[in-house]
């Protein structure tokens, strides 16, 4: 190991022609070389950059590659994109293995830890069949040994589109009237009988805008029962409820509006108290307070109330229960009672009650 050196073999039908020229006055050992395009890539001992050579002559080319910051002990260039993989060492232990990937101008694309240092780098290039078919899997003639789409894909709508619903239209009414789809599906609609139109945009009763999260129209075609007709495809990529009609002739008037709901309605307001993190789209349901009982003792307690409304109700138990307690006093006015003459609380009205009633008749209340 006394010189780096540089060979150049041209193989013949003869004997090979073996062109060696040696780099003087350095010590060589065991340093990476790969061809890259028209030169050879080379690393001598005790130097970081790579250096250049000319494959024809083996003359030195001017510059350095790479990024001159290692040492490699083993190079390899792919053959599909020329990019460089080289080994990184300085035979320690912690940096055994490490894998630099580098493009045709030496810059870093990438690295790796193979866990030890590899003795050499080979790639295994193979010729894959191509298989032509539908690769894709929501079609009805699906292949799953394609390797190649090759547009035959059939899906089972008259639009033979990658569709999770197709609608019917049909006299004055689409079918189904309400549908629900997530986000980013896409629909179809296919005209089995008259000639209908899809109108996301103005409403035709009104003559103003529906409103919807995006308006959409689709233009009208013919069709028939025997002969069904894609009217047209939408792909809805935006969450909300759309309202759309036929705006031919009178066919709204005769009731052909129908909706598509995309995506999960709920409250996307985080201060509400019906706050839900998974609604899609608000729908005007959120909740800033409710109105109810919060006495947890009464029978109609409401442990959602935030505001009392005065409307909690007791019964006799809780009421019996609170006396025996020595409360001062009670407030019953929401206390239910059936039988409000019997002032005794024997279960009947009899002269006793009108005793009691009589013995504190003319009395002050303070």
């Amino acid at each position: 190991w006394y010189a780096t050196r540089r060979s150049r073999v041209e193989l013949g039908p003869s004997s090979p022609d073996i062109n060696t020229l040696y780099v003087e006055g350095v010590s060589a050992g065991c340093n990476a070389a790969a061809v890259l395009g028209d030169e050879i890539l080379f690393q001598i001992n005790s130097e970081l950059g790579i250096r250049k050579a000319n494959t024809v002559d083996l003359s030195p080319s001017s510059g350095t590659w790479g990024p001159a910051s290692d040492v490699y002990y083993k190079m390899a260039t792919n053959p599909l994109n020329s990019d460089v993989f080289a080994t990184v060492t300085s035979f320690s232990a912690s940096s055994l293995g490490h894998v630099q990937i580098l493009d045709s101008n030496g810059n870093l694309l990438s690295s790796f830890t193979a866990g030890a240092v590899p003795g050499g780098i080979a790639f295994d290039v193979r010729t894959v069949a191509v298989v032509d078919g539908c690769t894709n899997s929501n079609a009805s003639n699906y292949n799953p040994d394609a390797t190649q789409d090759d547009g035959s894909c059939v899906f089972d709508n008259v639009c033979n589109v990658d569709a999770v619903l197709e609608i019917e239209a049909v006299s004055y009414s689409y079918t189904p009237e309400n549908a629900f789809v997530e986000v980013g599906a896409t629909v179809t609609w296919s005209n089995v009988g008259g000639f209908h139109d899809v109108n996301g945009d103005v409403n035709s009763l009104t003559g103003t805008s529906y409103g919807n999260p995006e308006s959409f129209y689709i233009d009208p075609v013919s069709g028939n029962s025997a002969n069904p007709t894609c009217i047209g495809s939408y792909t809805f990529n935006v969450p909300g409820v759309y309202t759309y009609d036929c705006s031919i002739g009178s066919h709204a008037q005769q009731g052909m509006v129908a909706t598509i709901t995309v995506g999960t309605g709920g409250c996307t307001d985080e201060a509400a108290l019906n706050y839900d993190p998974e609604a899609d789209f608000d729908d005007g349901s959120c909740v800033d307070s409710v109105s109810g009982c919060s006495n947890s003792d009464a029978v109609n307690y409401n442990e959602s109330a935030t505001i009392d409304d005065g409307s909690c109700l007791f019964d006799q138990s809780y009421v019996d229960s609170t006396f025996d307690a020595g409360v001062a006093s009670v407030d019953c006015s929401d206390v239910e009672d059936d039988c409000p003459a019997d002032l005794d609380g024997d279960g009947v009205v009899t002269t006793s009650d009108l005793l009691d009633f009589l013995s504190s008749f003319g009395l002050t209340c303070e």
